[in-house]
């Protein structure tokens, strides 16, 4: 319940805490340590750009699935 309004809707900001949390699991399916990557100076993987576009509320109880593709990959970035 905290993460929605009077009205059980969930608020804007929470769908980046979703993505983000979808992100993580991505890296450590894939078998990237964001332990080592936080403790190492080797690289890193910040987050530069972010969008979202809401197509309709998400309330509370409702389920969501989140699917992450690449879109882009170069030498020194990448795009989800």
């Amino acid at each position: 319940m905290g993460d929605t309004d009077a009205a059980g809707v969930v608020y804007f900001s929470r769908f980046l805490d979703i993505m983000h949390e979808a992100y993580e699991h991505l890296l450590q399916k894939n078998e990237v340590s964001i332990q080592k990557i936080l403790q190492t100076e080797d690289y890193i993987l910040p987050i530069a750009a972010c969008e979202a576009r809401y197509l309709r509320p998400l309330f509370l109880g409702d389920s969501v699935e989140v699917r992450i593709k690449l879109k882009e990959i170069q030498e020194s970035t990448f795009s989800l």
